[in-house]
Parts: C-alpha cells; sequence; structure tokens
C-alpha cells in the first residue's frame, strides 16, 4: 500500500517516470497483485524465472518485462535461449545473490552477449560507480543500472555519487 501511494504521487508530479518492480523467484499471483495495487510500470525479474514463467507474466499483467542474467562464463550465453522478456539486464554474478552486490559486471564476457542482442533490449548492471561508468556507456546500451555502486551504505543511495555519474553521462552524451 505504501509502494502504491509513492508512485502515485510521484507520477502526479512526474507523469513520464516509470517505476520499476524489481522481484526474484516469486510467485506469480503475488507478482501480478503487486503489480495491479503499486501501478508499476516495468517488471524486472531477478531470479530462476523460467521462459514460462515469463510468458505467464506479461500476458496476464500486459507490462514490459526486464529479465536479469547474471554472468558466470561464457556458458551463460545459453541463458539467451530462456528469454521471453521486452528488456534484457546483464548483471555480475555472485554465488549467493541476486544483485545489489557492487560487483562489477566482467564487460568483456558481457561483450560476447552484443553479438546476440538488440542494444536496443539491453541494460547493463553491476558494480557502476562514478569511477567505471564511462566504461559501461561506450557500449551504448538502452539503459544501465547504477543502484549499490551509488551507495554510502547498504541500501542508501549517496546523492553526490548519483550527480556524478548524470553529470559524467551528460558530458559524454552531449
Amino acid at each position: 500500500q505504501q509502494a502504491g501511494v509513492i508512485l502515485t504521487t510521484v507520477k502526479n508530479q512526474f507523469p513520464t517516470v516509470q517505476f520499476v518492480g524489481i522481484f526474484q523467484n516469486e510467485k506469480a499471483s503475488k507478482l501480478l497483485k503487486i503489480c495491479e495495487e503499486t501501478g508499476i510500470d516495468l517488471i524486472q525479474l531477478h531470479g530462476d524465472e523460467t521462459k514460462a514463467y515469463q510468458q505467464e507474466i506479461q500476458q496476464q499483467s500486459h507490462q514490459k518485462i526486464i529479465k536479469a542474467i547474471r554472468l558466470k562464463d561464457p556458458s551463460s550465453l545459453d541463458d539467451l535461449n530462456d528469454l521471453e522478456a521486452d528488456y534484457i539486464l546483464l548483471d555480475s554474478f555472485h554465488p549467493v545473490h541476486y544483485g545489489g552486490t557492487g560487483i562489477k559486471l566482467d564487460l568483456h564476457l558481457a561483450s560476447r552477449f552484443f553479438e546476440n542482442v538488440d542494444k536496443k533490449r539491453l541494460i547493463l548492471a553491476g558494480g557502476i560507480k562514478p569511477q567505471n561508468v564511462l566504461e559501461f556507456v561506450k557500449f551504448e546500451p538502452f539503459a544501465i543500472d547504477i543502484s549499490s555502486g551509488v551507495e554510502k551504505s547498504v541500501g542508501i543511495k549517496d546523492p553526490t555519487m548519483v550527480k556524478s555519474v548524470l553529470s559524467l553521462m551528460n558530458g559524454e552524451i552531449e
């Protein structure tokens, strides 16, 4: 309920802002209920969701799907066969955690994906921070995810670091 209030408030002030709900191995019924109650615009699946699960969520929610792939080694390329998503988020691999580790994405390994995926569908994540953001931007993905790389402590964003990343990107884009 609290998320729904926040989303509604922000959307009233900034109607073009889109909200991403991040889910990891969630029951489809619960995920769909959360999306309906909050007004989430995009659904990010960051777990072990199958192609069939992705299709079910897409059909029932009518929302765009982002599917995260954690790049461990070249065999991770096989995960492309199990995608039904609108967008693909490439993230670093951790043996226990599904994301938010701050571990930098192996861009050499990730570049193998670029040959098989339309860059307009590609989102890069994994340890992106002011010191390395331009390494990621040079690949011209659809978007980058700068979550844990701009935190001063776990879950707490550092506004100065966020501004720094945006400034660097703005300078690169112009």
